[in-house]
């Protein structure tokens, strides 16, 4: 294949990317960061930052660190101008997330016009163009899950060391990224490159980066007895098991448990729950001992809500035991939330109302969702907004794949199709359980995560070509 025909896609992609920023910033969206960076309850204070980062990220709990130390290396490097920086790095991180998107389609045998248009439809949805335009990390994430079925389907292709480094590395980084993500996904890189590459060369690969993984963890373990990637997991939990209970069930909840946090909310300020936590004397360590942040929000990194968060979790389980209607129903509206249009965030900023009515259009035709045609929006709960797109079209696409796949026995005869699948198939299943049973109201908003995924894999059911091998269609 010539080299300008190589490459004329990649132009289009970077033109059409242009082209659509541009569009959307005459249109009145711009990167949202003043009221993210002070209020947002995953990011410490500015200041702690700002002077004393490596510092305030060794006693970070409530969240994984890699976004934190990004925000405070821009702050040290660009001073005033960091929010510049992070939205130059978003859009990077924008347009390299739908390159990735052509080639793994393009790898796993899409032809390079259906990969393209596919492609550019994505690349202009309102999702896309508004957690873009947001100082908020799932943008991050998405790039990173698509990068890693990128270098997932070279690896199998391609068979260089190059690709299996890349690949461990950015699972490794949605780890530091998102406290969802389990060490345990870094077996998926090393399966991956041990069937491809020998299981010798698999432990190298995947040694050092689960190494820096395992280390945060054990930081967690020593220092607060936290055996996860953040301290909320008690409290997340909680609004899933407890928070839609009745009064009357509150209060038999609290006679099983004689917990008085059984009868409030979590993720409240401090003061509501120092009368009922007793904390151990903690030194002078700001981003612990800090009930507020500079700006005034609470500091939810403060060591009181890893005590809170354990006894919301032994509730959570409690409140199950009790109530195991309550919280099926609870997981079944996460579920339902999941296919509802991921732009539908409740913390997405003023951009959505800028290009409300395109993304009405786009939602209706892309994603099939019936949201632009109800009244009183607002009053509708997720199960009426889902859309058909990841609802049904997601699902039968991916048995499709499958199909083909154990048809065609391509775990043999195409290693790229068969572990691209398997990676396209175990990340969005695993966003969907964990974030079902222990988050609710967001599940939207972690769709997104993988709507890169769920776009590649409606595009394979679709487009995919029988003959010809994935090195041919690349």
């Amino acid at each position: 294949m010539p080299a300008a025909a190589r490459t004329a896609p990649y132009l289009v992609i970077l033109a059409v990317y242009a082209a659509s920023r541009l569009v959307f910033a005459q249109a009145g969206v711009s990167f949202t960061y003043q009221q993210e960076i002070t209020t947002y309850l995953q990011y410490l204070d500015v200041e702690q930052l700002r002077h004393h980062l490596l510092y305030s990220l060794f006693y970070l709990h409530s969240q994984p660190p890699l976004f934190n130390l990004l925000l405070g290396l821009s702050f040290k490097l660009f001073g005033d101008h960091w929010h510049t920086a992070m939205h130059f790095l978003f859009l990077l991180l924008g347009l390299v997330t739908n390159v990735a998107l052509f080639r793994v389609m393009r790898l796993l045998g899409i032809g390079a016009i259906a990969a393209l248009c596919v492609t550019c439809v994505y690349m202009i949805s309102p999702s896309q163009i508004l957690y873009e335009n947001l100082l908020f990390y799932p943008y991050a994430v998405a790039a990173l899950i698509t990068i890693g079925a990128w270098c997932i389907a070279e690896l199998a292709c391609r068979r260089n060391r190059r690709w299996g480094h890349a690949l461990a590395w950015t699972v490794a980084a949605l780890c530091l990224l998102q406290g969802s993500f389990h060490p345990l996904l870094l077996a998926l890189p090393f399966c991956a490159a041990g069937y491809v590459l020998g299981w010798r060369a698999a432990a190298k690969i995947i040694s050092l980066p689960a190494l820096l993984v395992l280390a945060w963890y054990a930081k967690n373990v020593a220092l607060f007895d936290v055996y996860s990637g953040s301290s909320w997991m008690g409290m997340n939990w909680s609004r899933v098991a407890i928070n839609s209970l009745f009064n009357s069930q509150r209060e038999q909840l609290f006679e099983q448990t004689h917990d008085p946090l059984a009868r409030i909310p979590a993720f409240l300020p401090p003061e509501k729950y120092q009368p009922f936590v007793a904390l151990p004397p903690i030194g002078d360590i700001p981003v612990l001992s800090e009930a507020y942040k500079t700006g005034g929000a609470p500091n939810y990194n403060n060591a009181l809500y890893i005590l809170v968060s354990k006894r919301y979790a032994k509730l959570s389980w409690e409140a199950i035991r009790l109530f195991p209607d309550n919280y099926l129903h609870n997981v079944l509206v996460a579920l339902c939330l999941a296919a509802a249009p991921s732009e539908r965030y409740n913390y997405i900023g003023d951009n959505i109302h800028r290009i409300a009515g395109y993304a009405d259009w786009y939602d209706m035709l892309v994603w099939l969702s019936p949201y632009p045609f109800l009244p009183a929006r607002n009053s509708y709960g997720p199960a009426y907004i889902m859309g058909l797109t990841p609802l049904f079209l997601f699902p039968v696409g991916l048995m499709l794949c499958w199909l083909r796949c154990l048809q065609s026995g391509y775990w043999r005869t195409s290693p790229p199709r068969f572990w691209a699948l398997l990676y396209m198939t175990a990340l969005p299943l695993y966003s969907l359980v964990v974030h079902s049973l222990f988050e609710i109201a967001e599940n939207n908003r972690f769709r997104f995560d993988w709507e890169p995924l769920l776009v590649a894999v409606i595009a394979l059911a679709l487009f995919q070509r029988r003959p010809g091998s994935p090195r041919e269609n690349a």
